[in-house]
């Protein structure tokens, strides 16, 4: 059975033609499962909704370089010019997040964690993911299973465990060995095979269809 938490952190955001909607179209559709139960001491597992990808989406809107205020806020000074995403994420909704669920909640600190489900969908995914999601369930569509990897993004806020930029940056940047993809140092990785779950992007009925008849992306 799933029994989906409070929803933490919900940001207005579009998810229906969304690469990345499946973190808010899943937790619709626990909420509207024959298998959630309102007696969290019965459920078998708890679907952490947490939004990392509306976080991000309306971070950079309108454009990237606009958020940089929020990373002047980030992990004390310097970070107006060293911040990132993960920086941004850790500060400003992962940490508050683990905060609400094991101060405001029994379940997590019951099992450390080990019956929660999180998705982390957002480029990445899972490389971002602090360690102390170690034990819990983390949806990604990533199946990364390199240890020790190196970001691969082209997109440089979007970089996660820069080791030049941990040195650089040291009063600000969120270190590797904070997130699970450098910690244990030499043994982290993004997704761990028999744990985390890797599931397909979000696409629509509606966008299967125009890619079928339209394959080159010209619909009329």
């Amino acid at each position: 059975m799933v029994n989906s938490t409070d929803a933490v952190f919900f940001f207005s955001c579009r998810f229906e033609d969304n690469l990345y909607g499946a973190e808010a179209a899943l937790h619709e559709l626990f909420l509207d499962s024959p298998h959630r139960v309102d007696d969290p001491a019965i459920a078998d597992f708890f679907f952490v909704p947490m939004y990392h990808f509306c976080f991000i989406s309306r971070l950079q809107q309108p454009t990237p370089g606009h958020s940089q205020e929020l990373f002047a806020q980030t992990r004390g000074a310097g970070c107006k010019s060293g911040g990132s995403h993960a920086d941004a994420v850790f500060q400003h909704l992962f940490t508050p997040m683990l905060r609400h669920i094991t101060h405001d909640y029994p379940w997590w600190n019951r099992s450390n964690g080990a019956d929660h489900i999180v998705p982390f969908l957002h480029d990445e995914g899972a490389c971002y993911a602090p360690k102390e999601f170690a034990a819990a369930t983390l949806l990604t569509h990533w199946g990364r299973g390199d240890v020790d990897p190196e970001s691969c993004t082209a997109f440089q806020v979007h970089s996660f465990g820069d080791r030049e930029r941990d040195e650089n940056f040291k009063g600000c940047a969120v270190k590797r060995a904070d997130m699970l993809a450098g910690s244990p140092p030499g043994r982290g990785a993004c997704y761990r095979r028999g744990v985390d779950i890797v599931i397909p992007p979000w696409r629509t009925p509606k966008q299967v269809r125009i890619k079928f008849l339209f394959p080159y992306g010209q619909s009329n």
